[in-house]
């Protein structure tokens, strides 16, 4: 059975097949087309918001960031300069997660203006504030629904963990 609430994917592969085998894209094939080590990277996730760029990465504990996908980071948020705002155009939040257990959020680090920060502890709430905030400063007037929505986050959270 297949299972998507948002936070898991289950999927068996002897009853539906595997969707990495079935659908992800032949990226090995492209190999030859770039120079060197060059391969396309794998993106987790991605938000937009008034020309504002989200990304997301999760990676399981003690899994380093690639030197490509690090520079890759550094690069895009470094060419995507803010906006007049003031917000920066691109922010890329990296999170390590306990392994087979990816709602089980152990710390988080952020890329913005080509910066990599400092990896710090964390919980899949303070993941969810760095996401919320991120928004809000681009759509001030959602603040206001801050209780609303970390009430609809917690209620998710706490069905994936029953």
């Amino acid at each position: 059975m297949t299972q998507n609430d948002g936070t898991t994917f289950y999927q068996d592969c002897d009853v539906v097949g595997c969707w990495i085998k079935n659908h992800a894209a032949p990226f090995a094939l492209l190999q030859d087309a770039f120079g060197g080590r060059i391969r396309p990277t794998d993106i987790d996730g991605m938000v937009e918001r008034k020309g504002h760029f989200l990304t997301l990465e999760w990676k399981e504990d003690d899994t380093p960031i690639p030197q490509g996908q690090r520079i890759l980071f550094e690069s895009f948020t470094r060419l995507v300069h803010p906006n007049p705002d003031g917000v920066p155009a691109c922010v890329v939040l990296v999170v390590w997660h306990t392994k087979n257990k990816p709602a089980e959020v152990l710390r988080y680090a952020t890329f913005s203006e080509g910066q990599f920060s400092q990896p710090r502890a964390a919980t899949l709430a303070q993941v969810w504030e760095v996401c919320f905030n991120w928004y809000t400063r681009i759509e001030p007037r959602f603040s206001e629904q801050r209780e609303t929505q970390r009430r609809r986050f917690q209620e998710r959270l706490d069905r994936v963990q029953r």
